[in-house]
Formats: structure tokens, sequence, C-alpha cells
């Protein structure tokens, strides 16, 4: 009987995977081994021509790039919240929020505003003779870049601060009283505690990069063509096959991605079997073989 209210419990969040994730990756998986109505692995090969593998390195190099400067802009301004705590807390908490209520497209619509010719920062930049001429500052990588990091520091920082303000202060204390120097403290007292919400940010950036189409639809350049748009442009463009095609590039996008998740819980010290109940029911067992 216990089973049984377990299983009951457990279908609504079972039904909702299962049509909104695992039957929608079946029909994925379906679509990108069909060819003209028959069986094939061609979409799949095809993301190795030089288009997809060229728009496969733009797109993990904007992905790193981005989630680089968000973690290293977003860790020195919640440490610094963190520390002090109080309205800075709640100052800091109400901004993030606020940047959660504006759509990305119109972030990133501000963007191309300011960034364009005769935009804002071309005619500051006349106004006090630092240039000649306006700069070409739209449609390139330097303005997708600084428009992802504008869209998903509010993600990156909401992890770290919540990680920070976790962290037991008084270990790091202990550890400078008993003689350890500034790396042993950090190494041994302040990362065990840290790591877990810097993985976590990371993994949220750099997945998010990944699938991101609007900010380098609207700033990039030709050079600048990410995983998404070219699928988009597949599907779009390739009336017969090219809902296959755009099959196999998500496919493939989400084995990277996966892939990427599993190294990050390793970084993280825990295994993806770690909270199952499997091993929950195991450990009982081995404490008392113990």
């Amino acid at each position: 009987m216990v089973w049984r209210g377990k299983l009951a419990l457990m279908s609504p969040a079972a039904l909702l995977v299962g049509v909104f994730f695992m039957l929608p990756l079946g029909m994925a998986l379906y679509q990108s081994l069909q060819l003209s109505g028959a069986w094939s692995l061609q979409n799949y090969t095809d993301l190795f021509s030089v288009p997809f593998s060229r728009s496969m390195w733009t797109t993990l190099w904007i992905s790193g790039a981005t989630t680089v400067i968000t973690i290293a802009v977003a860790i020195p301004a919640c440490n610094f919240v963190a520390s002090r705590g109080g309205w800075f807390g709640g100052v800091f908490f109400a901004g993030m929020a606020l940047a959660f209520t504006l759509s990305i497209l119109t972030r990133t619509l501000a963007w191309q505003i300011l960034l364009a010719r005769n935009g804002f920062i071309n005619s500051l930049l006349l106004q006090f003779n630092l240039i000649d001429r306006p700069l070409d500052l739209l449609y390139t990588r330097g303005a997708v870049l600084v428009a992802m990091v504008q869209v998903f520091i509010p993600y990156a920082a909401m992890v770290l601060y919540a990680g920070m303000r976790g962290i037991d202060r008084s270990l790091i204390m202990a550890s400078r009283t008993l003689g350890a120097n500034p790396f042993q403290t950090f190494l041994h007292a302040y990362w065990p505690q840290f790591k877990g919400s810097l993985v976590l940010a990371v993994l949220i950036v750099f997945s998010g990069c990944i699938g991101s189409f609007v900010v380098p639809s609207v700033l990039g350049g030709p050079d600048d063509t990410m995983f998404g748009q070219l699928m988009n442009n597949t599907l779009t463009s390739d009336f017969e096959n090219g809902a296959s095609r755009a099959s196999a590039a998500g496919i493939l996008m989400i084995v990277f991605l996966t892939g990427v998740l599993l190294v990050g819980l390793r970084i993280m010290g825990r295994s993806p079997t770690a909270g199952s109940p499997l091993m929950m029911a195991r450990r009982p067992t081995q404490e008392q073989d113990a």
C-alpha cells in the first residue's frame, strides 16, 4: 500500500514530464531519423558539414565567453552584497526581480538603439571628441556578447547571491585563526561551500546561451550565426527535410548539454543517482553492515 501511495503522489509530476518533455523528445528523435519518408542517419552526418560545424563552434565560443564574463562580473557584486546583508540584500533582490520583468526582446531592441551609428553611445563619443566618425558597434560579436551578458547576469546573480548568503563565515574565521593562509582558507573553508552555487550558475548561463536565438538574430552579423538561428533557417528554407535536420540538431544539442550537466554534477561531487530512491534505500543497509 505504501508504494501505491508514493506512485499516486508521483503521477502528476511523471505525467507532466512525460507529456511536455519525453513525448516531444521522442517525436524529435523519430523525426531526426527520417529523410524523405525513409529511415536514415543522413541528418546527423549533415551536422558535420561546414555551415553546421561553423555555427556550432560560433555557438560554443559565444556561450563560453558570455558565461565567463557573466560569472566574473556577478561574483564581486554578489560577494559585496552578501557580506553586508540588511537593506543591501533587499535592494539587490528587488533589482534582480525587476530585470526579470523585462522581456529579452525589449532589452535586445534597447541595445540595438544604443549601439546604432546614430545611437546614444556613438553620439556621446562624438560629443566628447573621442572619435572622429561613428563606430560600427551594431551587428558585431561584441554587441552580441554585451547584450547576452546583460540578459543572463540576473540568473547568475540570483544563484550566486543565494549561495554566498548560505556560507558559514565562522568556518572562514576559524581557518584564519588557526594559521591558514588566504589560499588555504579559500580552498578548504570557502570553496567547498561555494562550488555548488558556482557550478549551478555556470550551467544555467551556459545552457541558456547555447539555445539563444533573439539576441544573435537582432544584434549579430553573418559570422555570428548561432545554432538556434541555423535550426530556424533550416526549418523554414527546406520544406521537405528541414524539420528532420532541425530535429537532429536539437537532439545533438540535448546530448551535448546532458554531457555538460554530468560534468557539472561531477565537479559538485554529486552523482546523478545519489538522490534516487535506490541509493536512499541502500544507505541504511550499508550502515548496518558497517
